[in-house]
């Protein structure tokens, strides 16, 4: 079982409190799985908050409530959703990467790993077992390539009493669609796979680039 973390919370660089990752979650509103990657890279949640791992969470260390006006509270809660799937985004278009980095092979290892997220995600709570969402096999009219890279694209979810919602969707203008149909809770399985491919991509990218210096 993974230890849980304590994370030093800033924001725009000012320490303003110490926080395990539910409790950064469940107060900026954003996905708990999110935490680590954001504390690994340089990249702000909602422009502003970084964290910094800080030690285990445990008994003998205390964390310290963070203090919001009433009115925070009210835009975080209001943009829940919408901020949780621009940050996939923004996690995307701060990796690096566009269309032209995506062959067949990498939008196929995308399929899987929502795959396997889904099948984690759905042994996680009864809400989740009942839901029973699956990643739906792709056909030729949900991809386009061309000599450069993915064109569009979409990878679509089944469920116990659905099929066919989106999951994610790459159009053809270069906006990336997430869950349309979806709640909060049952997103977090899709972007978290999202943001693993994104890691990926980069990965691959970086090298190809370091062996063509």
């Amino acid at each position: 079982m993974a230890t849980k973390k304590l994370y030093a919370v800033y924001d725009n660089g000012e320490l303003i409190g110490e926080l395990s990752a539910q409790e950064i979650a469940d107060r900026f509103k954003i996905s708990s799985h999110l935490v680590s990657v954001y504390a690994s890279s340089e990249i702000k949640a909602k422009g502003r908050y970084t964290f910094e791992v800080v030690g285990p969470l445990g008994s003998n260390i205390d964390s310290f409530s963070l203090e919001w006006t009433e009115a925070t509270l009210k835009i975080l809660r209001g943009e829940e959703l919408r901020m949780k799937t621009q940050e996939a985004r923004e996690y995307f278009r701060n990796k690096g990467l566009s269309y032209d980095d995506i062959s067949i092979i990498d939008f196929r290892q995308l399929h899987t790993l929502v795959g396997e997220h889904l099948d984690i995600y759905r042994e996680e709570t009864e809400h989740a077992k009942q839901m029973n969402m699956t990643v739906k096999k792709i056909s030729p009219k949900d991809k386009k390539f061309s000599n450069y890279g993915l064109v569009r694209g979409k990878i679509l979810i089944d469920g116990s009493y659905f099929r066919s919602r989106e999951g994610i969707t790459f159009h053809e203008n270069g906006f990336i669609g997430f869950c349309g149909e979806f709640s909060t809770v049952n997103s977090e399985p899709i972007l978290q796979a999202f943001v693993k491919w994104c890691d990926g991509i980069a990965d691959k990218k970086r090298r190809s680039d370091n062996q063509g210096n």
